[in-house]
């Protein structure tokens, strides 16, 4: 196939930069449509507690999400957090900001909110003061601050003016569809552990590999500790017998500012796998050929997944990319995209396949997946596409890596 001229792709990815947009605020229910659904909500909870709900709305395509919470002061704000969804209006919340409302004579922080009914979303709920919510500023202040939410409850204990959660796991995630609360099983699976350096990000990096009786295929998995803390899958893995004989080795920098480093530096991830971690794992298990290894990886992780299928097809044949951070740039802003105009000019010399989603939530991500979604049409490279309902979420992605290993294996 001809290539395209490097005006060509210059222009394409000028076309996708300026398609930026972001995902609009869920719309809220009237006050007085909202009181109602509350008051039944509150005829459910213990007193002095706060909780949510899930309902039908009358257009079958959504969902009514019904939250409530007593008002200890005037000056607090209860913000709701909808992964990627509230941190992209960060700098106004109004939307997200749970006005006060007077149920049965008493002050609660209160709204509903319309979702499409297909959604799955990490769903928290955070409780601070106005003050210092204006205090907030840069990416990494509001990213310490959102780290603060608390997972919601069904029946969610607030006796006290710091709330209190009683949810097993760390994260929240709701599931629309069922109206639920969605419960993973945490990891009971035994691991192998090992710490080692690498050169190129110099630091180290945490691995972790879990080894199933028999082994036919190998996952490797970066944000690894993510999927054995927050978000474990592991479980859920050995009970389908199509991913039951995969053996996960899961990848974390040691230092999450040595993140970008890893996974955004072109040939960081692939170095150490062929210096250290393979090795490694061949010590536990024989490594499957690379048309039985798949690299998965999210954001900057997706990014990592796409390059090394490029640049290291003998690690890994298969790939699963999810909300790839395709505009990346190492040093230089003028080469956002680069990836892109890589991927343009590479012929693979062996037969790939990917799996490649990206969230409706994901505004700039979007033209940037669907971009690279064009290349893989263009190259004739076997692939699956989607466009999930949900945001830049481990949710939506855990799901998304499950799913990627039933596509391949089916």
């Amino acid at each position: 196939m001809t290539q395209k001229p490097d005006t060509d792709i210059s222009n394409w990815i000028r076309s996708i930069q300026e398609s930026t947009f972001t995902a609009p605020a869920p719309p809220r229910l009237e006050t007085e449509q909202t009181r109602i659904i509350a008051t039944q909500l509150l005829a459910q909870l213990k007193p002095h507690t706060g909780g949510f709900k899930i309902s039908p709305a009358q257009d079958h395509d959504y969902e009514i999400l019904t939250l409530l919470y007593p008002c200890f002061d005037a000056s607090e704000h209860m913000v709701l957090i909808i992964s990627s969804l509230t941190h992209a209006h960060k700098f106004d919340l109004t939307d997200f900001i749970l006005p006060i409302v007077s149920i049965e004579g008493k002050d609660f922080h209160c709204a509903s909110y319309l979702f499409p009914a297909d959604l799955l979303a990490t769903t928290e709920i955070l409780r601070i003061d106005e003050s210092e919510l204006a205090l907030k500023r840069t990416r990494y202040e509001w990213k310490e601050l959102f780290n603060q939410a608390l997972p919601l409850d069904i029946a969610g204990s607030l006796p006290e003016k710091v709330p209190v959660s009683k949810t097993s796991q760390t994260r929240s995630v709701l599931s629309f569809r069922t109206r639920s609360l969605l419960c993973f099983s945490p990891n009971t699976q035994p691991l192998h552990h090992m710490r080692a350096y690498s050169a190129d990000i110099d630091g180290e990096i945490d691995a972790a590999l879990f080894v199933p009786e028999t082994v036919d295929s190998l996952l490797i998995l970066s944000d690894g500790a993510t999927y054995l803390t927050d978000y474990p899958l592991l479980e859920e893995l050995q009970s389908d017998k199509l991913t039951a004989t995969t053996a996960v080795l899961f990848i974390t920098p040691t230092q999450e500012e040595k993140r970008f480093l890893l996974l955004g530096k072109e040939k960081a991830l692939s170095n150490w796998l062929l210096d250290t971690g393979l090795a490694w794992v061949s010590t536990f298990m024989s490594i499957p050929q690379p048309d039985r290894c798949i690299i998965a990886g999210a954001s900057l992780g997706g990014l990592a997944a796409a390059q090394l299928l490029r640049v290291a097809a003998h690690i890994a044949q298969k790939a699963i990319i999810q909300s790839a951070s395709f505009w990346w740039y190492e040093t230089d802003p003028a080469t956002e995209g680069s990836a892109l105009v890589q991927w343009s000019k590479h012929n693979p010399a062996v037969s790939l396949d990917i799996f490649l989603e990206v969230g409706t939530y994901e505004g700039y991500l979007l033209p940037w997946n669907r971009g690279f979604k064009k290349l893989l049409i263009e190259k004739n490279i076997a692939h699956t596409y989607r466009e999930y309902s949900g945001g830049h979420d481990f949710a939506c992605w855990r799901a998304g890596i499950i799913d990627g290993l039933r596509y391949f294996f089916s």
